[in-house]
């Protein structure tokens, strides 16, 4: 019976490693400052190595919506002419691999974009990760 306990071990981790896994469903809308939905305001996703991986424009409700694989770190990034830009740091690191073949959603937050005369960086404002303790995703602000 012992030599039958490492196959098995084996035989869950690929199993669990093979199996096409779901990704992290993100969604909310970008607003301005009097709290009215931006149209067409820019929404990219950019990778570790600074690629960006994916880009839409927010729809006539200011509504956007992407979708993350886990096991990775990323930044989305809002912008529009004329306003500040900003970001969300997102870690989709630690999901254990029942919750990626499930799949998880957050969202339904609103990024509010300021008006600016001048271009400047973009401003990191929060971050989204994964709390085991919650066994879920869960945001934490980096500027207010």
């Amino acid at each position: 019976m012992k030599p039958l306990i490492p196959f098995i071990f084996c035989a869950v981790s690929s199993i669990c490693l093979g199996q096409k896994t779901n990704n992290l469903a993100l969604d909310g809308k970008v607003i301005d400052h009097e709290a009215h939905a931006i149209v067409n305001a820019s929404v990219e996703l950019i990778d570790e190595d600074g690629k960006r991986i994916w880009a839409q424009k927010t729809d006539r409700d200011g509504s956007f919506k992407v979708y993350i694989d886990f096991e990775h770190k990323y930044e989305l990034v809002f912008s529009n002419l004329g306003c500040q830009s900003k970001s969300l740091l997102i870690n989709t690191f630690g999901v254990s691999c029942g919750g990626q073949e499930w799949g998880y959603e957050y969202g339904g937050f609103n990024v509010k974009l300021e008006q600016s005369k001048v271009p400047t960086q973009t401003i990191r404002v929060a971050e989204i990760y994964y709390d085991p303790n919650i066994q879920n995703f869960d945001f934490r602000l980096l500027q207010h």
